[in-house]
């Protein structure tokens, strides 16, 4: 029985619940399944309805607490002006570094290539370092570089001492996250060498923020 309010109106309706039922795949009109009434996953407890079926509000009324305890420490590394930084262009040039290009595309690509060569320089009073752009990500403590992940853009992983950290590249800054627990000293060392060569690479002041 449910209770319906409007305009100053109230009115009741009972609609009785359709069974669902336990499917059998690739069979949506064998009705032989077990009926199963609505309800969460069990991992994640019960809906408290006191002994009713369960209702799409029941759902929306849902409380829920975390049942893992994953508190990663995460840094914001980013340019001390505030500014956007240029690493998606410097990538480009890493990128495209050493290519051998067909005749008929070569000229176009290193005029391509020197322009962007001479707008960063423009933009960081430097020509780019591209060779350093290519260590941001391979700090100077014992690592191993683990392989970029397709569905994912930006993102870099390492693993130390068995536990993984990740450099996801971002418009203002590089978000960096240890995912598991690594000696103080460990990841001070990290966000300094990335600190450092960041600084290097857009000669400009790089600081960062602990989340």
């Amino acid at each position: 029985m449910r209770e319906h309010r409007r305009n100053g109106h109230k009115w009741f309706a009972s609609v009785k619940p359709e069974d669902t039922r336990v499917l059998a795949r690739g069979n949506w009109m064998d009705e032989s399944g077990e009926v199963v009434q609505p309800a969460i996953p069990g991992f994640l407890g019960k809906l408290e309805t006191g002994g009713r079926r369960a209702t799409r509000l029941d759902l929306a009324n849902w409380r829920w607490e975390r049942l893992t305890e994953r508190r990663w420490t995460q840094f914001y590394i980013g340019r001390a002006d505030r500014r956007p930084n240029q690493l998606w262009r410097v990538n480009s040039l890493w990128t495209l570094r050493g290519g051998r290009w067909a005749a008929e595309h070569r000229e176009s690509m290193e005029t391509m290539i020197r322009g962007q060569i001479e707008e960063l320089t423009a933009a960081y009073g430097v020509a780019p370092d591209v060779e350093l752009f290519g260590a941001l990500f391979r700090p100077s403590i014992p690592h191993e570089q683990l392989p970029d992940v397709e569905t994912e853009f930006g993102a870099r992983r390492i693993k130390v001492d068995g536990v993984v950290v990740r450099y996801v590249e971002e418009a203002n800054v590089i978000h960096m996250i240890v995912e598991g627990e690594l000696p103080a000293s460990v990841v001070g060392t990290l966000v300094a060498d990335l600190r450092s060569k960041l600084a290097r690479l857009e000669n400009t002041e790089y600081v960062v923020r602990q989340l």
